[in-house]
């Protein structure tokens, strides 16, 4: 094998170190036993999963009553047109939806 053969090594991932409780910990091996995963797969699977629902969560804009009825009176008037700034956080958003595997908004 040549030198430019080589692959470069990927660099290592960050490492997270806790505690648990004996029986906690039983309980999250006896779960990633049951989906098939190494107890470190469950964890990164599990963790991301939240992490991303909690990040969602926390973008949501949440709406008053009279913001909802006047944001679905904009929606439905077709004589409406984005502007840049809006067409912007549209391509912001899609991005983010699509790095997290759901489906583009037009």
């Amino acid at each position: 094998m040549s030198t430019t053969d080589v692959k470069p090594k990927e660099p290592k991932g960050e490492r997270l170190s806790f505690r648990v409780p004996e029986h906690i910990k039983d309980l999250i091996e006896e779960a990633a036993c049951e989906e098939g995963q190494t107890l470190t797969g469950f964890a990164i699977a599990t963790l991301t999963e939240r992490a991303r629902v909690v990040m969602h969560t926390q973008r949501v804009t949440r709406l008053t009553k009279r913001d909802q009825a006047l944001l679905l009176e904009m929606l439905d008037d077709e004589t409406l047109q984005p502007n840049e700034a809006l067409r912007k956080a549209a391509e912001r958003y899609n991005a983010e939806v699509i790095d997290l595997g759901d489906k583009e908004v037009s």
